[in-house]
């Protein structure tokens, strides 16, 4: 991956850990994301005018959907999770500090 895609990467990780630690459901998460793309488009009609701004941001999040991305969960030691039942191991994800990685392909 070159710069820009390492930044996407860690931005697009920020994003999902602030989503999944916000208590939103994903579809309240995703359509709060959509919402943000708007303001920032909104934001932007210096440069292109906000109907321009507005579908160029569409365009961008359609793109963004294009992409091939999976989470990886890192955490130092994970060794003794396998000994664990599935709400245990949830249990320990959600009170732990992980470390999400946002992986595009």
């Amino acid at each position: 991956m070159n710069d820009l895609q390492n930044k996407i990467s860690a931005f697009a990780a920020e994003v999902v850990t602030a989503a999944r630690a916000s208590g939103l459901s994903w579809d309240e998460a995703v359509a709060s994301l959509g919402i943000a793309a708007k303001a920032m488009a909104v934001g932007e009609t210096e440069i292109m005018g906000k109907d321009d701004s507005i579908l160029h941001a569409k365009k961008r999040l359609e793109e963004g959907f294009s992409q091939n991305a999976r989470i990886v969960f890192a955490q130092s030691d994970v060794s003794d999770l396998k000994e664990l039942s599935k709400s245990q191991v949830d249990a320990i994800a959600d009170n732990a500090n992980i470390k999400l990685f946002l992986k595009l392909n």
